[in-house]
């Protein structure tokens, strides 16, 4: 008698799904080791020696300081043997006095100094953020100040890393916009929701995005992310029409879709809705359809692989359970009333929306930051449409900035759009 098959068999159907469990339980458990032991070394071992250290994220510039997250690269201990060289694995945040040289360092700068590493430290006050946490999830746990005699800056020829690179063309952008008027607010929150950069933004300012529930929109996200795959989807439109237009229609899509994820810094939620709108681009290339749920968890499990450490970022948490409460709830809540024109169905929509996100996403917001947005509703009714018209208009001011009449005008409108969000935020 031969014996049954195990997936032939609809009572024996859990041993099939716990090994899958059980195999992708273990996966998670080594990549995480690994990534742990690779990046967890204690730096305060390496104090009075001379370290090397690149530059991995865009320097945060402060009234006194410069603030730059260094990725260790290597240490010696005697400074006047230039053979003693050895090999280190870690990351450090780095305070440098504020001057001329330290405001000009870049992503991939390398810089040489002996620093006096200390631990991050504890909390200040009780139930506040937990930064300490927050950073450690990183593979951060130590932090140094630097005086200007303190460090060297070794100099590259040029920057071969594609962050590096990604870095250069953002800050050219910006430039770009600065040159078209854009100026103080205006141009940090541009920055902000056109290409993720964060650090120009004036404290006041940020509070009062935090307050309104309007945050999201500084912070590129999936939100951004499907403005330009519609943008760009509807401009590919006539490939659908061409032979094998469709293939062609989508590897320009994913190109677009990761050059825009890289260029706005590769936070967790852009690398969500671009690993999510991947998988559509490439699933309606081959005229594949799938549940919604299948592609978020592949976006997810394809992200943790690369960083198991993503599971513990807020944003990375946000992002999805946003993501998650929106497609759970929003067509229950649209159920409940149907508006008879246009305008109140999209009225009506953005509202559902902005329900569906706050109720999925308020517990972490309490639990981490402590605070709800009473403002969230009618917030999004403005800030919503608004910031789809300042990521379109601000897409072709920049593509079209070698016009510079047309670049003028566009500008022009990009900069009453930005003044308008922040006054209704305001």
């Amino acid at each position: 008698m031969r014996p049954k098959k195990v997936n032939g068999n609809f009572n024996l159907r859990w041993i099939f799904g716990g090994h899958i469990y059980l195999l992708f339980f273990l996966l998670g458990a080594i990549l995480t080791q690994q990534k742990s032991n690779k990046n967890h070394e204690t730096l305060t071992n390496l104090n009075d020696q001379l370290v090397i250290g690149e530059i991995a994220d865009p320097p945060v510039k402060s009234e006194k300081t410069v603030k730059c997250v260094l990725n260790i690269r290597g240490a010696k201990n005697n400074p006047n043997n230039y053979r003693d060289w050895k090999s280190v694995e870690g990351k450090a945040i780095v305070f440098l006095e504020k001057n001329n040289l330290a405001e000009k360092l870049n992503i991939g700068d390398y810089i040489s100094f002996q620093p006096e590493f200390k631990d991050v430290p504890e909390l200040k006050n009780p139930f506040e953020f937990n930064y300490k946490n927050y950073l450690s999830f990183h593979l951060i746990n130590q932090q140094t100040y630097l005086k200007t005699s303190n460090w060297k800056l070794l100099h590259q020829e040029e920057h071969n890393s594609i962050y590096a690179f990604a870095d250069l063309v953002r800050r050219k952008m910006i430039f770009t916009l600065e040159q078209l008027g854009l100026a103080n607010n205006e141009l940090a929150v541009a920055s902000a929701l056109i290409l993720g950069y964060t650090n120009n933004i004036e404290a006041q300012l940020k509070s009062a995005y935090s307050s309104s529930g309007a945050m999201h929109i500084l912070s590129v996200s999936g939100l951004h992310v499907a403005i330009i795959f519609m943008l760009f989807n509807g401009l590919l439109q006539f490939l659908d029409k061409i032979k094998y237009g469709s293939y062609l229609k989508g590897f320009l899509l994913l190109v677009i879709l990761w050059c825009y994820a890289i260029l706005t810094g590769l936070s967790p939620s852009v690398m969500r809705s671009a690993a999510m709108f991947s998988f559509v681009v490439v699933g309606k290339a081959l005229n594949k359809k799938s549940s919604f749920f299948n592609t978020l968890s592949a976006s997810a499990m394809l992200l943790l692989l690369f960083n198991p450490f993503l599971i513990f970022d807020v944003g990375f948490q946000l992002s999805y359970t946003a993501v998650a409460g929106i497609v759970l709830m929003q067509p229950m809540f649209g159920n409940w009333y149907t508006p008879k024109n246009w305008l109140g169905n999209y009225i009506w929509e953005l509202i559902t929306v902005s329900i569906a996100a706050q109720i999925a996403t308020f517990p972490m917001a309490l639990f981490y930051f402590h605070q709800f947005p009473n403002y969230f509703l009618v917030a999004n009714l403005f800030v919503i449409p608004l910031s789809f018209g300042i990521l379109i208009v601000g897409v072709f001011t920049l593509a079209f900035s070698f016009i510079p009449q047309l670049a003028l005008y566009l500008g022009i409108v990009l900069k009453n759009l930005v003044f308008s969000l922040n006054w209704i935020v305001l």
